[in-house]
């Protein structure tokens, strides 16, 4: 998505103009609609250098706050939000959004609005990301640690993708779906160009640790996520961001040491899948959407109160989760041929219960892929209590293969537990984020859903 969370003169004139220029972290938050005009003047040019690219219509952005942010994702997620809980109650629906749209005006810095083109940004969102994951005091002197100059460079990062806008219709194509899978292929390419591009910009300006700051705001960690840890209600969420942004400009750069910015464009103007895309050496194969092994769940693992959704199978879910083993993920999940994910929200965020079920080429990967997914879901777990779980094994279900790791209640969190079921090639994760289930209910739950798979394949 087009927003980061919580980026012609030679470089003595610049070096002076970051020195002296138009804006000074003590401006943040007094600044105007003029004043950030003047910034985006001072980068178009910048920008246009390092994409190659010139704007057919000059960029604009203006001041924006809360508000302005959440009514842009209401207005965005909307078709997604929508097909996502297709058949519930239009009431329910308008809930789902509101708080999605709510949650992300609420955090972000900067975003790209598709309806006018123009850039909307909160500046005083710099200072308090860098007083959570940078530096804002600039003990050091450095202009590359200014707040101004972070400021610069997720302004940058945002023009980008004005710039992309232009040049490949990216609000149609974004707008065009309502697959997850499609959108976050679409994302890996268009926030990677943006954060790569952004970062280059920063070396032209002579910046270079400023680009440093971005990557500890877009994954909230100056810590490796890798050793951060997670606790199990966080873990749909996590590292989600790192990979889209941070892996797609990882590619993005691979593609321009390859063949400049026209390969880079060629990626942005193409429609290859994730697998695609993380996995360029493997023959591709299609995984199939088993959306219908979560039929007639519903009245046993969701309240009749509560909204329900089905989500098309995206790699970049499962990655984020199992994030410490990411690269072997990959590659088990190049085996994986048919998934779908099921979600559930009472009225309260904190309360719901999540299902993914997966089908892989043989039942050795499968045990292999939730071998690693406990593994990693344990380390998270430890590291984020500071002391040492593990999975046990879970209650019973015939001819499956049955675990479970439990965060228990304490130190303010609620319950959540996270189980596996497998049985042959088929592996089916549930996770319940303080909404507990009897394991009566839960097994068969598993039950109805295995079966499902199983009789699915047989077709």
């Amino acid at each position: 998505m087009p927003f980061l969370r919580f980026r012609w003169a030679p470089r003595a004139a610049v070096a002076a103009l970051i020195l002296t220029g138009v804006l000074t972290a003590q401006d943040l938050g007094h600044l105007d609609d003029d004043g950030l005009q003047k910034l985006v003047v001072e980068l178009q040019p910048v920008v246009e250098k390092v994409c190659g690219r010139k704007f057919k219509q000059p960029p604009v952005a203006v001041l924006s706050d809360s508000g302005d942010m959440m009514r842009v994702f209401r207005v965005e997620l909307g078709p997604q939000v929508t097909a996502m809980y297709k058949g519930q109650a239009r009431s329910r629906i308008r809930r789902a959004l509101q708080l999605r749209a709510d949650m992300l005006g609420a955090s972000v810095i900067g975003k790209y609005e598709f309806a006018s083109g123009e850039v909307l940004v909160v500046p005083e969102r710099v200072m308090q990301n860098l007083a959570i994951f940078g530096e804002p005091d600039n003990d050091d002197g450095d202009p590359g640690r200014d707040p101004a100059n972070v400021l610069r460079l997720f302004v940058a990062h945002e023009l980008v993708h004005a710039l992309q806008d232009q040049e490949m219709q990216f609000g149609k194509r974004y707008a065009a779906t309502t697959r997850m899978d499609v959108i976050d292929s679409l994302a890996l390419r268009t926030e990677g160009h943006a954060v790569m591009a952004s970062e280059l910009v920063m070396e032209e300006l002579g910046l270079t640790t400023t680009k440093k700051v971005a990557p500890a705001i877009i994954s909230g960690s100056q810590k490796p996520l890798q050793g951060t840890g997670s606790f199990l209600e966080s873990r749909m969420n996590r590292c989600r961001s790192a990979l889209l942004y941070l892996t797609g400009a990882d590619l993005m750069y691979e593609a321009r040491k390859q063949g400049g910015n026209d390969k880079v464009w060629q990626i942005l103007h193409g429609d290859e899948t994730l697998a695609q895309l993380l996995r360029p050496r493997d023959v591709s194969h299609k995984i199939v959407n088993l959306k219908a092994c979560f039929d007639g769940i519903e009245d046993q693992l969701a309240s009749r109160t509560w909204i329900v959704g089905r989500n098309v199978f995206s790699e970049i879910q499962q990655l984020s989760e199992n994030y410490a083993e990411r690269e072997k993920a990959l590659q088990l999940l190049a085996k994986c041929r048919g998934a779908a994910e099921w979600m559930a929200n009472s009225a309260s965020p904190f309360s719901w219960r999540a299902a993914t079920s997966l089908r892989f080429v043989d039942a050795e990967t499968a045990t292999e892929y939730r071998e690693l997914a406990e593994r990693c879901a344990v380390l998270d777990l430890t590291l984020a209590l500071g002391k040492a779980v593990k999975a046990e094994a879970g209650p019973e279900l015939s001819d499956s293969v049955s675990c479970v790791l439990v965060q228990h209640e304490g130190l303010g969190r609620a319950q959540v537990s996270l189980h596996w079921f497998q049985r042959g090639k088929h592996l089916v994760q549930v996770t319940m984020a303080n909404a507990p289930l009897a394991d009566e209910v839960l097994t068969a739950v598993a039950e109805k859903v295995l079966s499902g798979l199983m009789e699915q394949a047989s077709k």
